[in-house]
């Protein structure tokens, strides 16, 4: 069960769905129709590109293993991340992909800021866990936006399960698992201030 709720729940995963879910909700709420073009740019941008990368660093040796045991093998690929998902949101910024008011903007920044903590985090002190990161952020970020705000309790029971298969699969130390979440909440912090 816990190898289940930590795959469902990637970051990757996270990182691509709602932004996905949350343009399509937005393009309803306005009676617009799907726009598949938009949602299949932020797939690549979210999901495979991220992907693909890291599936780069294994075959050139910088990763030994795909679940990132140790935290030396973090360090490049949080910092491969933070270029790109910076890279990538910025261009965003710049196309009119969404509305200018778009809560999906933020989503992109969050990643973008998510990375660099746990690059900072993992340089410095621990393995922070980008599962843990990933969940407290979105929890944060969402609970100001509508329909999610309606649904802080089941989206803290969501991370409260993310966090507990990551220690029960031994992934992480709780001292991780607090300084991903940590990360992910000051992630969120500047989203939030720039979004409002």
């Amino acid at each position: 069960m816990a190898w289940l709720v930590s795959g469902l729940f990637h970051p990757l995963l996270l990182g691509w769905l709602l932004p996905a879910a949350l343009l399509f909700l937005e393009q309803a709420s306005q009676g617009m129709p799907f726009d598949a073009m938009t949602q299949l740019l932020l797939c690549t941008g979210m999901f495979v590109v991220p992907s693909l990368l890291l599936l780069l660093l294994k075959k050139q040796g910088r990763v030994h293993s795909l679940l990132l045991s140790l935290r030396e093998e973090r360090h490049v690929v949080y910092l491969t991340s933070l270029l790109w998902f910076f890279s990538f949101a910025a261009m965003m910024q710049l196309l009119p992909a969404f509305g200018t008011q778009s809560h999906v903007y933020g989503l992109l920044w969050l990643n973008t800021f998510s990375a660099l903590l746990l690059w900072q985090v993992n340089l410095r002190w621990n393995k922070a866990s980008a599962h843990a990161a990933a969940g407290s952020a979105l929890l944060m970020y969402l609970s100001f936006i509508p329909p999610f705000s309606g649904m802080m309790f089941p989206m803290c029971i969501l991370f409260l399960l993310i966090v507990a298969s990551r220690a029960v699969l031994k992934a992480h130390s709780p001292a991780e698992l607090l300084s991903g979440t940590l990360c992910g909440a000051m992630a969120a912090l500047p989203v939030l201030i720039w979004m409002r």
